[in-house]
């Protein structure tokens, strides 16, 4: 099975690894030509533990490629994968990437001759794949939706054990828009062993927003045990988390002050608030200077503007 994943940043090229491991046929579709020609040497443009190793193992079977071609890497392809960046801006996401990406992969759908999944791997809010990546995918293209399928797989890769997260996962989640897209994904991730949970394409997106809120407090709650642990004579944090819960002990140590990784975590939090808060609103109003005196409302949003009336 082939599958073509467009962008080869941390998330795109660990995953492309990752597939050719299990035996799948992947193809990295790369712009920019630093990255392309490092990666066309064997080498990797990021810090992450086994990457290095693992891009050297797959290059050895012919089961991975990297190219700055689009058409060619379509060629085949079952599966075409976006995998581009997402950043924050104020309005809370933004998808300029992710859209290009998909109406360059519409204009391609429209000379193929076959069924071919649009899976999206980058972390948007709800409602993106089928709203704006679907958009751009059938302007492009001028198919509906079922003449090509639409998936929606998020990622739950740890900086530091991001290559034993991928090729060991605790669950899979593909959302999809129709069944017959959601087997076809379920062929490309064929051979792990853990649960699979189908869902639509909406679930799978708040998935990966609600695992990294609950990442993030869980890294928190086990850095305050550990500094409680290193006051107190006699205490083994290690031991303490293990007690707890062993998961806890995935979590120690990604600290939340610990550079990029702690930056990702910060941005989709605020990303998720923004997803939360009733549409216009701008968060909770500022206190008074009197003693006991009720929050002023900073926006005109239906829940403050009850707040404020109490």
């Amino acid at each position: 099975m082939k599958v073509a994943i467009i962008g080869a940043g941390y998330v795109g090229l660990i995953t492309a690894l990752g597939l050719a491991r299990l035996g799948r046929q992947c193809v990295c579709v790369e712009k920019n030509p630093a990255r392309l020609s490092a990666l066309r040497r064997g080498e990797v443009f990021f810090h992450e533990p086994g990457v290095p190793e693992l891009l050297a193992e797959v290059r050895r079977t012919d089961r991975f490629s990297v190219t700055d071609d689009l058409d060619a890497a379509l060629v085949g392809a079952e599966v075409a994968m976006i995998a581009v960046g997402t950043p924050s801006n104020e309005a809370g996401i933004d998808l300029t990437d992710v859209r290009a990406v998909a109406a360059e992969v519409g204009a391609r759908l429209a000379r193929a001759d076959r069924y071919v999944v649009v899976a999206v791997k980058s972390t948007v809010i709800p409602g993106s794949t089928d709203g704006a990546v679907r958009e751009e995918i059938e302007r492009a293209s001028s198919l509906q939706l079922g003449e090509f399928g639409l998936a929606m797989t998020p990622e739950f890769l740890r900086e530091g054990s991001a290559v034993s997260d991928f090729l060991n996962p605790d669950r899979i989640v593909i959302g999809a828009a129709d069944d017959r897209a959601a087997e076809v994904v379920a062929r490309l991730f064929e051979g792990f062993a853990c649960p699979v949970l189908r869902t639509t394409l909406r679930n799978a997106e708040m998935i990966k927003y609600a695992s990294n809120a609950l990442l993030a407090c869980l890294v928190s709650f086990s850095n305050e045990v550990a500094r409680v642990c290193e006051r107190c004579e006699g205490l083994d944090e290690e031991t303490v988390m293990r007690g707890v819960h062993p998961a806890l002990l995935r979590v120690r140590g990604r600290g939340a002050a610990r550079g990029a990784g702690a930056a990702r975590l910060s941005a989709r939090r605020r990303r998720l608030r923004r997803l939360l808060l009733p549409q216009g609103c701008t968060g909770a109003g500022d206190v008074r200077a009197q003693p006991g005196a009720r929050a002023a409302p900073a926006c005109r949003c239906p829940r403050h503007q009850r707040g404020a009336r109490r």
